[in-house]
């Protein structure tokens, strides 16, 4: 989408009108890079409460080892902020279910993590 949007908006005048606003509107650096970098499906792991920024079209699955409630109960002093819904239960150190889902869908899945940055080749070298 970015091949084919960022010369449109160019030629209309509108595409560093946009990325300015963007800027001034994310001061924050890591959602700014959220929304630069972000694009197709990812996974999310441990947003809790802070996930990270993403345009509308961005699909996040969130993969936490608990579901809200249990988070909630674990930490309270995070009672008056939003969590976000747990789309996948798992440990974010093995991601054995992950594996099983790419596996049986056998398609491209981004994977990134806000919290620890984990080692890209153990999921990219994964054999099926």
């Amino acid at each position: 989408m970015k091949r084919t949007l960022r010369p449109i908006l160019t030629g209309l005048g509108f595409y560093f009108f946009i990325r300015a606003l963007i800027k001034t509107l994310t001061r924050d650096r890591k959602t700014w890079l959220g929304f630069k970098y972000l694009i197709g499906q990812g996974i999310e792991i441990g947003a809790l409460n802070a996930p990270l920024a993403t345009l509308p079209w961005v699909k996040v699955d969130y993969l936490d080892r608990l579901t809200a409630p249990p988070l909630r109960r674990q930490y309270p002093e995070l009672e008056t902020y939003p969590l976000v819904p747990v789309d996948i239960l798992d440990d974010g150190e093995s991601l054995k279910t992950v594996k099983i889902i790419l596996r049986i869908l056998l398609s491209p899945i981004i994977f990134w993590n806000i919290v620890k940055i984990r080692s890209e080749q153990s999921i990219v070298n994964y054999k099926f």
